[in-house]
């Protein structure tokens, strides 16, 4: 059941909907349900947007699963694809100000970036998880920070870069696993450009960074949501430390995927 979730990319959504309203409690703010919908058709449209494209640029013998998937159900998901942008539009004068500029802006960065790594095809262009990883931060900060009216203090900033660390690592370590596929295939990745010996390297350098950041975390904010990014943190490096396990190396994408729905012991 959790694989077709995971094909669908219907995990990625719920996790980016249960991280999001996790930020929201920690900064005790209640986000409107439609910012909430929002995030959740705009993830899961661009999520499946660009694996439909990549399936189309890859030929049948160098797909992988969820390529295939969604090559062999292009038709339907395109059709779900054009409701979701529908019911986008639709959903934008309920949201609150501030969340609608900052939307827009977000939005643009988007559009920028399936502009350049697919229309202009920039082979050396190793930006791809870079982007990825800030667009899909923001997005899930989005609805709890733009309707904050305090200060933030110096422990939420912590959190929020830890988080993006994590996301980063997420998508550099599948990067790694889909080294094969991606030079068949001539997909650009920092793995395909700089070599996975230098993305390894930053991978445990990151892992570094964040534990150390979320040790101060834990000073400074509280034990549950310490534990719970230090969690996701951990089921992460064994996902990237097993690589050469054979059932990290078939569920690794759903063991990557499934640590965003950790923060629900925040909620």
């Amino acid at each position: 059941m959790y694989k077709y979730l995971n094909l669908l990319n219907l995990d990625v959504v719920l996790g980016a909907v249960i991280c999001s309203m996790a930020f929201a409690e920690i900064l005790k703010v209640e986000v409107e349900w439609s910012s909430y919908l929002l995030l959740s058709l705009t993830v899961w449209s661009i999520y499946t947007f660009d694996r439909l494209l990549d399936s189309l640029r890859s030929d049948g013998g160098n797909r992988s699963e969820r390529h295939y998937f969604h090559h062999k159900n292009r038709i339907p998901l395109t059709s779900l694809i054009i409701v979701s942008i529908i019911v986008s539009v639709a959903l934008v004068p309920l949201l609150p100000y501030k969340t609608l500029v900052w939307g827009v802006v977000l939005m643009g960065v988007v559009l920028a970036y399936l502009i350049t790594i697919h229309s202009l095809k920039i082979k050396w262009l190793v930006h791809k998880e870079l982007v990825i990883g800030i667009v899909y931060t923001c997005g899930v900060l989005l609805g709890p920070v733009s309707i904050f009216s305090g200060e933030f203090d110096g422990s939420f900033y912590l959190l929020c870069t830890i988080f993006f660390l994590t996301v980063l690592n997420n998508l550099f370590i599948f990067s790694l696993y889909d080294e094969h596929f991606d030079i068949l295939a001539k997909f650009p990745s920092l793995v395909t450009v700089c070599g996975a010996r230098m993305v390894k390297g930053l991978i445990i350098a990151l892992f570094s960074i964040a534990a150390m950041l979320n040790a101060l975390v834990f000073l400074h904010l509280n034990l549950l949501v310490s534990t719970v990014f230090l969690s996701m943190l951990f089921m992460l490096f064994l996902v990237f430390w097993f690589s050469q396990n054979p059932f990290f190396k078939s569920h690794y994408r759903l063991l990557g995927d499934a640590i965003f729905l950790f923060p629900i012991v925040i909620l």
